[in-house]
C-alpha cells in the first residue's frame, strides 16, 4: 500500500494509472453529456473526495449534497476537509442522531422526507463507489454497470468503480487533497462514516476514543447516550 507522496507521483505516472485516470476522465465527460441536472454525492472520505476533485474539473459548480447527522462533527475533521474545497453549491442535510436515548430528540432537524424532496429536482448523481469495497457493491457494480438508471428514471453515476485502494491514495497525494483523521491515523483501508452507524456503534465509538478522545468526551458531552456504546 502507498504510504507517502514519493510513492504516489511515481505509482501516479506509471503508464497503467494514466490509463485509468484518462478513461475516467472520459466517462465523467460522456456521462455529464448524457445528463441534464446532475448532483453529486460527497460523504468526504477518500474516494468520493477524489471524485469530487475529478468532477469538478468539468463541471465546477456542480451542487454537492452532503448527509450528516448532529454528531458528525464531532466523530473526525469534516469542518477542516469541507472548508478546503471552498464549495458554491453546496446544501448540507442534517439529521437526529441515532445516539439519541430517553426520547431526548433535542433540536428539531429535517427528516429523511427533505432529502428526497430536494433530489427530485436532479435527474442523475455521482457517487463515489468502488467495486473493491465490499461484495455488495461489487454485485451491483457489475451487474447495473456505472451508468445507470433506475425504474424511477433516476441515473447514478460511480466513475472510480474500477479504481483500487493505491489509486484513491496516489491521487489524493499527489493533488494535496485533505483527508479525514481517520485515515491518518489508522491508516487508509479504514471506511469512513459521517455518522456512528447503527451497526457498528460500538466499534466505532471505540475508534473515536481511541483517535481523538477529547472529540469522543465532547460527543458524550453533547450526546450522553452514546457513552452506553463503549
Amino acid at each position: 500500500m502507498i504510504t507517502d507522496k514519493e510513492s504516489a507521483e511515481i505509482y501516479y505516472n506509471l503508464p497503467q494509472f494514466q490509463r485509468l485516470l484518462q478513461q475516467t476522465k472520459d466517462f465523467i465527460v460522456a456521462s455529464l453529456e448524457k445528463v441534464k441536472n446532475p448532483y453529486l454525492s460527497c460523504s468526504f472520505g477518500k474516494d468520493s473526495s477524489v471524485m469530487l476533485h475529478l468532477v469538478r474539473q468539468f463541471y465546477p459548480d456542480i451542487p454537492v449534497l452532503f448527509y450528516r447527522v448532529e454528531e458528525t462533527d464531532y466523530i473526525d475533521n469534516y469542518r477542516e476537509v469541507i472548508a478546503w474545497w471552498n464549495l458554491k453549491n453546496f446544501f448540507v442535510f442534517s439529521y437526529i442522531s441515532k445516539l439519541r436515548a430517553n426520547g431526548d430528540m433535542g433540536i428539531v432537524l429535517p427528516s429523511l422526507a427533505e432529502w428526497k424532496n430536494a433530489v427530485k429536482k436532479y435527474d442523475s448523481y455521482f457517487i463515489g463507489l468502488r467495486e473493491e469495497e465490499s461484495k455488495k457493491r461489487r454485485i451491483t457494480l457489475r451487474y447495473h454497470g456505472m451508468f445507470y438508471q433506475a425504474k424511477n428514471g433516476m441515473i447514478r453515476i460511480c466513475p472510480l468503480a474500477k479504481w483500487k485502494l493505491n489509486d484513491v491514495i496516489a491521487y489524493t497525494l499527489v493533488h494535496g487533497i485533505p483527508l479525514l483523521n481517520t485515515y491518518i491515523v489508522q491508516g487508509y483501508d479504514q471506511r469512513t462514516h459521517a455518522t456512528i452507524p447503527s451497526m457498528m456503534a460500538q466499534e466505532s465509538m471505540q475508534s473515536l476514543k481511541y483517535r481523538d478522545k477529547t472529540a469522543y468526551n465532547l460527543l458524550v458531552k453533547f450526546i450522553p447516550g452514546a457513552k452506553y456504546y463503549v
